[in-house]
């Protein structure tokens, strides 16, 4: 049982798109496994987000026990997030423990993997394949990202960047794909990136497999989830909210996309031999049909709703079955049964079991008390040496783009107190999928009380408070929830009045400049006359003002449902009734409480009518076992029951069920095993104890069913289990004085598109109110910079408090205050009518209620660097402790995102090179005079003859991107 296993993910791939594709013989290669192997449906977890999911197939845990809570963590300092890292795993991963088994292991991709563990065999991390940059920048490939460094050098070579996919090679995924208009549509450029890093992946792998020695080895490809985020709403059928032009040119790209990995998987295969098994996985699956959403939430990871609870398993093998299909997988399953191919051990602390049901016979199972006891050389990394992760920015903002996470907080330390926030959240979940709803109520608390606009804290706390029968803290959740979505709905639809008129104002602006619009509404401005930043804050108060008052009744529900008083509850779930047409909820507490009300055949029709929208709803099955097993009817009970399970093997009511069902029909036996099942699943189960100890009192077993029966009677009691003794006493909600902290417009400080026309000023600074910022990295020219301006005119904001030295002769003309901008800004507007020297990093604090004019320069990095060390080495400091290269990117990525907001924000920008500068002073000083109203040429000449190409001191074989650009 020790030959190789390879494990290939592929990301939300499901049997809905995958099963048509394979009868139009369109992926070939997943029919022959299929036809050859074993095949499932592979339940998902809670939450649905990839990384915790991943985490789990490589570990067999679940998320509360293996470290990884999110896509984003805080920074080491606590200041900023970051992409979650491989650091943060607290077990060991299926890698760790083959290595320290002695078998070699190659690992791509997976995700978390960043940096790279030192495992035995090869790791390259999920920052390998990312592209970043625009087009024709250097695309260096990140340190820490492969193991061991001598692959470095060939693996990096073998990436693939968008710009290397061809025209023709797009017209596979988008025939009609010249129809696009790319200066205002990015769809295009998108999918050529998730094209590039699947290949960039599938290079690294084919390399890998054919020079690498491995017992194991795992390719993830994150690519289908990527296409169906970006392009399922195009896949046919057309739904009625997707445009014809829409749906002719990007309807082909999710089809093409698993065409695409099925050609993959194909030449991958091409290097196995037949003693390798081969596993293929999804974390999850992706709604393709009706259940697609018009809408998403509007809250972090809003766009995990279009995930499906089943993904797919594939397995092809020597020692497995042949065109099989088998149920019940979860995966959770996936690394037991990795091991137990391999001839390993499983740990008893693994959540998962091995899939014994695809072997052609029994293999043996062997299990040890945790991996995590076993000493020797696993590769792990150690959590308490944390470095800087490189590309922390890039892979943030892959995040963002695709919907997963917000764009962070400018302020570090919100930004990496949303993060812990947002994990601290997908922990409580955790624990609520897992039936640790005691332990998910303190967490929930605490973030509730934190944010208490965040309305899914305060539901998630409710959904625990119902689990937990406490009711009466379920009614004053709701009753505070209500009240506080009331308050904050009120002052959300003032504050969106309040945007109403200034919208008003910028849209009059434009008709006197000749910019005329057919509407007064604010849709019909909000794109041209807000920036990014302002429409974020119009959709949360959008949002906000809406209330939720479907939601409200949904609770209410609960609360009488707990109260028993069940008509009471029905009105409330037909209330809830109301949504995008594919939600289930309501069905599922509406058949609650007709079945207590012993009205049977509704409860049986609301279940019906979830799964005529979802056939594969295990929960909805149980609920057609607990029905009919109500109405005595064992036999259509113990049906629904087993279809639940072939759904969800880890569904313990479905097994107390069945278990019922089999006592029943006398089978004992068979029915002990069942209602023992449910209780290794759920601990906290006091009517499976109970019903167990009748049959064990029926085999006439009447010690161990006193026993049983007094656990029983004692966990209904008190659910000590899962309640821990800090949630006795909630909070008074009514008692705290929550701050409703909305969304901030900064009103009294709106930015009138910074450089936009709509100032209806002219650009000469001298006469206007126009502030001119020269920036720039330190030691890239920027004082430089400032003996030019300064020498057309324009007055210099300086204290002279820093005076001309060895590294400065010229003087360095900067202003003192300037160094704490970030901590007080409010002086700014003193410097209307003047010149000011701002380095990249404090860009982001000058306040937005101004109107800029930045000179901004750059200087090959690696002057810059050497710059930077000669300086401290003149003044005998110590500086950071970075190589040259960590430093580099460090300051690349800090100018990257000084940009990045000056172009969010519409800022007029005047971009020079410092060698240009250098090179041609006299076309440089025009360039700034043009650029500042500025064109006597005596004055021109004047500006040039500023500038001392002796003092170019650090030089390189630079070439500037470009000599001169200007962006208004």
């Amino acid at each position: 049982m020790n030959a190789k296993v390879l494990l290939v993910g592929w990301d939300a791939a499901d049997w809905k798109l995958i099963r048509p594709l394979m009868e139009r013989g369109l992926m070939p290669t997943t029919a022959r496994l299929v036809d050859e192997g074993v095949s499932a449906d592979l339940l998902t977890l809670s939450p649905i987000l990839s990384p915790m999911l991943w985490t789990s197939i490589a570990t067999g845990k679940a998320p509360y026990k293996h470290g990884i809570h999110g896509f984003t963590e805080p920074m080491p300092s606590g200041i900023g997030a970051r992409p979650v890292t491989s650091r943060s795993r607290t077990t060991k991963a299926l890698w760790n423990i083959l290595s320290q088994s002695g078998l070699r292991s190659n690992v791509v991709g997976w995700w978390p993997s960043n940096p790279a563990e030192p495992i035995n065999g090869t790791m390259v991390s999920n920052l390998y394949q990312s592209s970043s940059g625009p087009i024709g920048n250097a695309w260096p490939l990140k340190a820490g990202s492969v193991h061991p460094p001598r692959l470095f050098d060939q693996l990096a070579d073998l990436r693939i960047h968008p710009e290397d996919i061809t025209g023709d090679e797009l017209r596979a995924f988008l025939p009609k794909g010249e129809r696009i208009d790319q200066s205002t549509d990015g769809r295009l450029y998108s999918c050529a990136k998730i094209i590039a890093e699947c290949a960039s992946i599938q290079a690294c792998a084919m390399h890998l497999i054919q020079n690498e020695p491995w017992d194991f080895m795992a390719v993830y490809f994150d690519g289908i989830d990527h296409f169906c985020h970006g392009f399922m709403r195009y896949h046919p059928p057309k739904v009625d909210w997707i445009s014809e032009a829409d749906y002719e040119i990007y309807q082909n790209v999710v089809t093409a996309g698993y065409v695409f990995h099925d050609m993959m998987l194909g030449h991958l295969l091409q290097h196995t031999d037949e003693d390798t098994t081969v596993l293929i996985v999804s974390d999850h699956g992706f709604h393709p049909d009706h259940m697609r959403r018009k809408q998403l939430p509007n809250e972090p990871a809003g766009p995990a709703i279009e995930h499906r609870e089943h993904g797919i398993l594939l397995a092809h093998g020597p020692r497995l079955r042949k065109d099989t299909l088998i149920h019940g997988a979860n995966l959770l399953d996936v690394t037991p049964t990795i091991l137990t191919l391999l001839g390993l051990p499983l740990g008893d602390d693994m959540d998962g079991r091995p899939l014994v049901d695809m072997f052609s016979a029994p293999p043996e199972v062997k299990t040890i008390p945790s991996w995590d006891e076993v000493d020797g050389d696993a590769g792990m990394l150690d959590p308490d040496t944390d470095e800087d992760v490189e590309n922390e920015a890039e892979g943030m903002e892959q995040l963002v783009a695709l919907g997963y996470i917000d764009r962070p907080d400018n302020d570090g330390r919100k930004a990496a107190q949303r993060a812990l926030e947002e994990n601290k959240f997908n922990l409580a979940k955790s624990y609520i999928h897992g039936g640790l709803h005691g332990e998910a109520v303190p967490l929930l608390v605490e973030l509730y009380k934190e944010r208490p606009l965040e309305f899914r804290f305060g539901i998630q706390l409710a959904l625990c408070l119902k689990a937990l029968d406490r009711i009466d803290d379920l009614a004053r959740v709701v009753t505070d929830l209500r009240s506080r979505w009331q308050r904050a709905s009120e002052r959300a639809r003032q504050h969106l009045a309040d945007i109403a008129d200034i919208a008003n104002e910028r849209r009059a602006r434009l008709r006197r400049l000749g910019n005329e619009h057919d509407t007064v509404t604010l849709e019909s401005v909000r794109d041209r006359l807000f920036t990014k930043e302002e429409r974020d804050v119009i959709r949360d108060l959008r949002t906000i003002s809406k209330g939720n008052p479907h939601t409200l009744d949904y609770l209410d529900g609960w609360v009488a449902m707990g109260r028993k008083d069940y008509q009471l509850a029905l009105a409330a779930f037909s209330k809830a009734n109301v949504g995008d047409g594919v939600g289930t909820g309501h069905l599922f507490q509406m058949a609650e409480a007709y079945r207590q009300l012993l009205r049977s055949n509704e409860a049986v029709e609301c279940y019906q009518k979830v799964l005529a929208l979802d056939p594969h709803d295990a929960n909805a099955y149980l609920g057609l076992a607990r029905v009919h097993a109500g109405t005595f009817d064992f036999a259509q009970a113990e049906a629904a029951a087993r279809q639940a399970l072939t759904l969800n093997f880890k569904s313990a009511g479905a097994h107390f069920i069945l278990g019922v069902c089999l006592k029943e029909k006398g089978n004992l036996e068979q029915a002990a095993q069942e209602i023992t099942l449910a209780i290794e699943q759920n601990p906290n189960y006091p009517e499976a104890y109970e019903q167990l100890a009748r049959l064990h009192r029926e085999q006439g077993q009447d010690s161990r069913a006193n026993e049983l029966a007094s656990f029983g009677k004692a966990l209904r009691k008190a659910r000590t289990l899962m309640k821990p003794a800090d949630i006795d006493a909630l909070p008074d909600f009514t008692e705290i004085d929550f701050d409703i902290e909305l969304p901030q417009f900064p009103i009294s400080k709106v930015l009138p598109r910074l450089g936009d026309p709509a100032t209806e000023e002219s650009a000469k600074p001298g006469q206007t109110n126009a502030i001119v910022i020269v920036a720039g990295l330190p030691r890239s020219g920027t004082s430089m910079l400032m003996q030019m301006v300064e020498a057309c005119g324009i007055p210099i904001a300086t204290d002279d408090a820093r005076k001309a030295d060895e590294n400065n002769p010229k003087g360095y003309l900067e202003f003192e205050r300037v160094k704490s901008l970030y901590k007080d800004n409010s002086w700014v507007g003193e410097l209307r009518g003047k010149c000011c020297k701002v380095i990249t990093p404090l860009l982001p604090f000058l306040p937005q209620n101004e109107n800029y004019r930045v000179i901004f320069i750059e200087r090959n990095i690696n002057e810059v660097v050497s710059s930077q060390r000669k300086m401290l080495d003149r003044s005998d400091e110590a500086g950071a402790q970075l190589s040259d290269g960590q430093l580099s990117q460090f300051l690349t990525a800090q100018n990257d995102a000084a940009q990045k907001i000056l172009s969010d924000k519409g800022v007029a920008v005047l971009q020079l090179s410092h060698a240009s500068v250098l090179s041609d002073p006299l076309d440089a000083a025009r360039s700034i005079g043009h650029f500042l109203g500025v064109t006597d040429e005596q004055t021109i000449r004047i500006m040039s003859e500023t500038v001392d190409s002796k003092l170019h001191r650090e030089r390189s074989t630079f070439e500037a991107r470009s000599n001169v650009s200007v962006a208004e």
